[in-house]
């Protein structure tokens, strides 16, 4: 089972999954002092206004950092889009039904980044290897 967390500060609730995470520090970068890998928890949603904190949610590119009320909110009609980023993952917004080579079907909710590099120690889910084998694509 997937490790899930969540962290709650008055009406605002941000889920973490560590599995998800393509480590590319847009959270602590963006908001350092809500985000702090160096501390436990790593999350402090105290400081800082909740509608930052969403914004900064709302651009994690794995879809690690995510707002649960958000996923209720978010029933696209629209064709599906995926995006591959620069020499890194390929990312998807939406819900997917993931299938692996033996043809166990499993939903998940996105964002997502699968790796496009094949290094990830983490498939098929990106884990910011690319970086390290200076992926090209």
């Amino acid at each position: 089972m997937a490790v899930v967390k969540h962290y709650t500060e008055g009406d605002l609730t941000v889920r973490w999954e560590p599995k998800k995470c393509m480590h590319s520090e847009k959270c602590w970068n963006g908001l350092p002092q809500v985000f702090d890998a160096k501390r436990k928890p790593w999350i402090d949603l105290s400081q800082a206004e909740a509608e930052t904190i969403r914004k900064q949610v709302r651009s994690c590119p794995s879809g690690a950092l995510s707002l649960p009320d958000d996923n209720e909110q978010q029933k696209s009609t629209s064709p599906m889009k995926v995006s591959l980023a620069k020499n890194g993952p390929i990312l998807i917004q939406e819900e997917i039904t993931l299938c692996d080579a033996e043809g166990n079907e499993e939903v998940k909710k996105g964002p997502l980044a699968l790796c496009r590099c094949g290094a990830s120690n983490n498939k098929p889910f990106c884990d910011g290897t690319h970086s390290k084998v200076d992926f090209k694509g």
